[in-house]
């Protein structure tokens, strides 16, 4: 009996919610239809009308074409950290709920990722069988985040350590308040210029269109997502762009590709972290969860800002002053700041050319000819390369280190002095913990790992043969 009570409630509570949704579609309706027949005045016709349908979450996509889909994701049941997404298709919908694992919670701690293997060959133990490798994603007690949002000076609110924060750690993980197609992509191409429109009134219009879709998505959100929406920073108030398209465009990262098709999120407080051309943390989204996770990339010390990125930081100075003006920002770090930027141009172009080196590390390896420090002293130099120009959160610094932890095994291997087990684990333990900062398909895995080690060691033990070692000698 007590089920069935239970069946007839959550019945009546869809019912209820319908109607809601039914209401607010015919109140939007309305609105648009008085914009459109404005628009003439704007120098476009809009071609075909907007016509919102409510369906149910399990119903099946109407046979009509869709031009867009408005879900609220995941659907869990949890009345917390609910999504409002936009999806450009019911294909895309299926790929996002149908994804592995979703909807998992959102993390509220983290573990960093212990690799078995790596563990194992730094103890001569090769009996790693691979387990407790996966995401890193810890779901022990929720410790209590390491910032507030506060003024920063020059720059408005933005996020401060309360805590110091060590290298690697986990910081926090949010979903995003809204996720959808680029901004750019929203306009539905329903509109017909007239022979005499300029450029500006086409971009004009493209955004009025885009935010009707983003006021269909921002209606539906829960009235305090929506004042932590509005309350972001707009820097995009005199192009054009409606006050949430601006929002968007100011604050939104790009999260997850479906069907094709970039998307991006704005975040209630990941969007409040301010940025730097060397950002003291990395991130990355997690499909399975649908947030975004955020962690320190060096040692951030209490009171210091939390800072990301919002441009390509191996570009050059002049190139990223350029990405960042639309956003009205003027980098102040060190590298921005120089007055003389060529010689940390110069570096951020090595830094982008680091390459896989693990097939130069295995001939090294197995050359009697090639002396011990032919490897070891370029890629320590090259850390301090990118230390110094503080992109400890880049690809190419979790590679050179990948890259150290190898050539320190074969020196190892070889009873190179300077390659003791101690030096070895901590630039190992820094790879690994770095590692775990990054997302699924920038990582080296286990089995990867395990087969290039393999290779690595092979040819390392068939020089040995070719040439014994006769006791331990320093870097040559």
């Amino acid at each position: 009996m007590a089920s069935i009570a239970k069946g007839k409630a959550r019945e009546g509570s869809e019912e209820a919610t319908m109607r809601q949704m039914e209401e607010l579609n015919r109140r939007l309706l309305d609105e648009f239809k008085a914009e459109d027949a404005t628009a003439q005045s704007r120098g476009y016709t809009v071609t075909s009308t907007i016509d919102l349908r409510t369906m149910p979450v399990d119903a099946a996509p109407p046979a009509a074409r869709v031009a867009n889909i408005f879900t609220t994701q995941p659907q869990d049941g949890a009345l917390t950290e609910n999504v409002e997404c936009i999806l450009h298709s019911a294909a895309a919908k299926q790929e996002l709920i149908e994804y592995p694992n979703f909807p998992r919670p959102t993390p509220r701690s983290h573990t960093n990722p212990v690799i078995p293997v790596l563990l194992a060959s730094l103890s001569d133990d090769d009996d790693g069988d691979g387990e407790g490798e996966g995401q890193g994603q810890g779901q022990g007690a929720e410790v209590k985040a390491p910032y507030r949002i506060a003024e920063v000076p020059s720059k408005g609110l933005g996020m401060l350590a309360t805590r110091a924060i060590p290298q690697g750690a986990f910081i926090t993980a949010e979903r995003p308040l809204l996720l959808g197609p680029q901004a750019q992509h929203l306009d539905g191409h329903n509109m017909q210029f007239s022979a005499t429109a300029t450029a500006r009134q086409r971009q004009r219009a493209a955004f009025t269109e885009a935010e009707k879709n983003l006021r269909i998505a921002f209606a539906r959100m829960a009235p305090a997502n929506q004042t932590a929406y509005t309350a972001l920073h707009n820097a995009h108030q005199s192009d054009g762009s409606g006050p949430i398209t601006g929002v968007m465009r100011t604050n939104a990262y790009e999260v997850c590709r479906l069907e094709g098709r970039t998307y991006a999120g704005v975040f209630k407080d990941l969007s409040r972290v301010n940025h730097s051309c060397s950002p003291n943390t990395t991130s990355y989204f997690d499909r399975a969860s649908l947030s975004m996770l955020l962690f320190a990339v060096r040692d951030i010390p209490p009171g210091a800002e939390i800072t990301s990125t919002y441009c390509g930081l191996l570009q050059p100075r002049a190139a990223r002053a350029r990405a960042l003006k639309p956003y009205g920002i003027r980098c102040a770090c060190a590298a921005c700041t120089d007055p003389d930027p060529a010689a940390s141009d110069a570096n951020r172009l090595r830094i982008s050319r680091v390459a896989d080196a693990v097939p130069a590390i295995v001939r090294w390896a197995g050359s009697p000819a090639l002396p011990d420090g032919l490897l070891l002293r370029p890629a320590l130099a090259l850390l301090q390369v990118i230390e110094a120009e503080g992109l400890e959160g880049s690809l190419a610094y979790v590679r050179v280190l990948y890259h150290v932890v190898l050539i320190l095994q074969v020196l190892a291997v070889r009873g190179v002095r300077g390659a003791d087990t101690d030096g070895l684990l901590v630039y190992a333990a820094k790879w690994a913990t770095l590692r775990g900062c990054r997302g699924e398909g920038e990582r080296v895995g286990e089995a990867q790992f395990r087969e290039e080690r393999e290779r690595v060691m092979a040819a390392a033990l068939a020089r040995s043969r070719l040439a014994p070692e006769g006791g331990q000698r320093a870097v040559e």
